[in-house]
């Protein structure tokens, strides 16, 4: 499918969120992703990006990207404004919402949080009752993204409750200091045992966390990953 770019927002120096216009509504679920295609110097380039927005937004779709250092195809994508098309296919992915589960923990670092952002955006449109704490890390405040709707998300739905952590601690932080381990997840998920987890972002990331919970008695059938890196 075409796609156009009507917005771009700036989320830090080096992650944009692009929100576009497709020929016709996009039938997902949240979680999954799509394949965008450009063509670099001649030659087709794919690259795969969570979706953002909420399969309940139907008049555009959002994904949102960190512009690699060298890298091929994500400073170009990058550079595109308002108005530029690319290619799109999909949805794809195994990694997506299950609403017929209540007691959730949503386990992300960095960009990692574009599915989950669409899962909770679906929660809150949806007036779900699902039972969600997400615990979200990111190597300094000022690189949390989506970070003033998630305060909002939190404070205004009693049934979603997000806990932030940070590698590098900054004035007026008042959050959790530290990478997601153990004493984290005990903290802020004492009935870790019954909850059914969702994880996305740095492999080093997923596996600490993976070893710890299984250690921990959750059965690896209750860790549902989206490795990306």
């Amino acid at each position: 499918m075409d796609a156009k770019i009507i917005k771009v927002i700036q989320q830090t120096p080096d992650v944009k969120t692009f929100r576009f216009k497709l020929e016709k509504p996009l039938d997902f679920t949240p979680g999954q992703f799509i394949i965008i295609t450009l063509e670099i110097d001649g030659v087709l380039e794919r690259r795969a990006y969570s979706i953002a927005s909420s399969p309940t937004q139907k008049e555009y779709v959002e994904f949102t990207i960190r512009k690699i250092p060298h890298g091929k195809v994500s400073p170009i994508i990058f550079e595109m404004k308002e108005g530029d098309t690319f290619k799109v296919r999909g949805p794809f992915g195994h990694f997506h919402f299950d609403e017929s589960i209540k007691k959730l923990c949503f386990v992300v670092g960095g960009t990692g949080i574009t599915p989950i952002i669409s899962m909770l955006r679906y929660v809150v449109d949806k007036k779900l009752d699902n039972n969600i704490i997400v615990l979200y890390g990111s190597r300094s405040p000022d690189e949390i993204l989506y970070r003033e709707e998630l305060q909002r998300i939190h404070d205004n739905n009693a049934n979603i409750h997000i806990a932030f952590t940070v590698d590098h601690w900054k004035e007026g932080w008042q959050w959790h200091t530290g990478f997601i381990d153990w004493n984290f997840i005990l903290e802020q998920v004492p009935d870790f045992i019954e909850r059914t987890y969702y994880m996305c972002g740095p492999q080093a990331m997923i596996n600490h966390v993976t070893h710890d919970l299984e250690v921990h008695g959750v059965h690896h059938s209750k860790i549902r990953l989206d490795h990306w890196g």
